[in-house]
């Protein structure tokens, strides 16, 4: 059974370098997504934030994307198929 957001929140996965502002009640995209932030934070304090946390990612880029929908997810899932 897919894991579903408890609430509106930032969820990433370091793999894929995304960031993505899950809907509460919507499904996580398939892999290692792991909850980093509120959604009352902006996008880029948080990018800001995971920098200072994981310095390894600071100066990297990284996707933010905003999932609202199973459907958006499962169009995620879709795009990334092949990409590990």
């Amino acid at each position: 059974m897919p894991e579903v957001a408890e609430k509106t929140a930032y969820y990433m996965n370091r793999q894929l370098a995304v960031v993505a502002l899950v809907s509460q009640g919507v499904r996580l995209p398939k892999g290692p997504w792991i909850w980093v932030a509120d959604s009352s934070m902006a996008g880029w304090q948080v990018e800001k934030m995971l920098g200072d946390v994981f310095p390894v990612l600071k100066g990297e880029p990284l996707t933010f994307i905003t999932l609202t929908s199973n459907a958006d997810v499962k169009e995620l899932d879709r795009s990334l198929q092949g990409r590990d």
